[in-house]
């Protein structure tokens, strides 16, 4: 790192809690007001006439930086870094560096982690020059930017397929559109529960509750499975089998669902003819009245949650839901043509949702590396955003994010 001046904290602000307001005191209009993770309702005055960087000082999320708008209340739930030194600190570099460095250091509590006033006053910052310190805040606010605008048109894909599936089929909660509705265990050829055997170095690769997100199958961590030749041939999946998480602490965990894709397990490097399924997952072998694709995206609705989740229930802190309690779903059956006419749209969109994950995984590699050498003072007079993104397309044999 080059020779730059490190102060402690409490040497460029005055880290203070504020006192807190009730539930009760909280408006639907107003000025905003800041809670532990950001703005949690409105009220009728405010204690904060600038922009000011809040530090999450208690709770599961201690430690999370939030930047509170001019004109805001904030709440003794976060610390607010006020009367900041903005001749010696930048307000935006300070936060990026805040972010990048955390708090683990500092934080204390076990059962409920904390930061304190006393904790806080020994966080060290390292401060460069204050023209370097805008250059850096600039680059990682323009690369952040980036990073902001291809979640928001992954969350836009992801929208869209939801608009499709209520412009095709109607709004399943009415079934506005008429459709047969059929239980579900009519529509299955077959149910069945994972193995329950342990992982280690041999076996098949087994897909888990981890890999069961967001509806889809994520390939990162599989483990291996071993079990015995008239299980593995129980248990293997096939083109269009539908996996169910079946217990987890958290109900909203429970009912997640994902398609087994030939195409996206060969995409991942797998061989797609030898993966089994744990315990804690169920399979639904369909019979051709229904896609699988299709029952997916109705049992990830709003009306499909609300069915599982009815059917759900709890033991010792854990919600399941068993093949009895999924079997009573009813299930509108749109007529094969128009269910086909659907997945050929979604397949579409889910390729293109993947490309823009693929592009913002590469981003977010590159704000970190960013983060890293900025920090660390490796950022030379010439880095711009632009020159850090053309050598970055280049390394990686593609085109510039800026023009993706």
């Amino acid at each position: 790192m080059k020779a730059w001046e490190q102060v402690f904290l409490t040497e460029i602000c005055r880290p203070k809690q504020w006192p807190t307001i009730t539930q009760e005191q909280l408006t639907e209009i107003g000025y905003p007001v800041y809670g532990a993770n950001g703005v949690i309702g409105y009220f009728d005055r405010y204690n904060h006439e600038e922009p000011t960087i809040l530090i999450t000082c208690r709770g599961a999320t201690c430690g999370t930086i939030n930047v509170c708008e001019s004109k805001s209340y904030v709440t003794g739930n976060a610390m607010a870094l006020d009367n900041l030194d903005t001749l010696k600190v930048n307000q935006d570099y300070l936060a990026h560096f805040l972010k990048h460095k955390g708090f683990k250091y500092i934080i204390t509590g076990a059962a409920q982690p904390q930061i304190t006033l006393q904790s806080l006053g020994k966080y060290k910052i390292d401060l460069p020059p204050l023209p370097e310190q805008k250059r850096i805040a600039d680059i990682l606010d323009r690369a952040d930017e980036l990073r902001t605008k291809r979640r928001q048109a992954i969350e836009h894909l992801n929208e869209l397929k939801k608009s499709i599936f209520l412009d095709m089929f109607g709004d399943p909660v009415t079934n506005s559109k008429g459709w047969v509705i059929k239980p579900l265990e009519q529509l299955v050829h077959e149910f069945r529960y994972g193995t329950s055997n342990k992982s280690g170095e041999k076996g098949y690769p087994t897909l888990r509750i981890p890999n069961v997100f967001q509806g889809e199958l994520n390939f990162e961590e599989i483990k291996n499975v071993l079990v015995d030749d008239s299980e593995f041939h129980r248990l293997k999946l096939q083109e269009g089998d539908l996996l169910i998480v079946r217990t987890n602490g958290n109900q909203n965990y429970v009912g997640r669902c994902a398609v087994f894709e030939t195409c996206r397990v060969i995409e991942s490097g797998y061989d797609d003819n030898i993966f089994i399924y744990a315990s804690y997952l169920i399979r639904l072998r369909l019979r051709n009245e229904v896609n699988s694709i299709y029952l997916r995206d109705f049992l990830l609705s709003q009306e499909g949650r609300r069915q599982l989740l009815s059917k759900s229930k709890t033991s010792a802190g854990q919600y399941n839901i068993n093949t009895q309690g999924l079997g009573s779903i009813n299930i509108p059956i749109p007529c094969p043509n128009l269910q086909k006419k659907y997945i050929n749209r979604i397949v579409v969109i889910s390729k293109q949702i993947k490309i823009y994950q693929l592009f913002f995984e590469q981003l977010n590699n590159l704000f970190s590396s960013l983060q890293d050498r900025a920090f660390k003072g490796e950022l030379s007079k010439n880095d711009s955003l632009e020159s850090i993104l053309k050598n970055h397309a280049k390394n990686q044999n593609k085109q510039p994010e800026s023009q993706l």
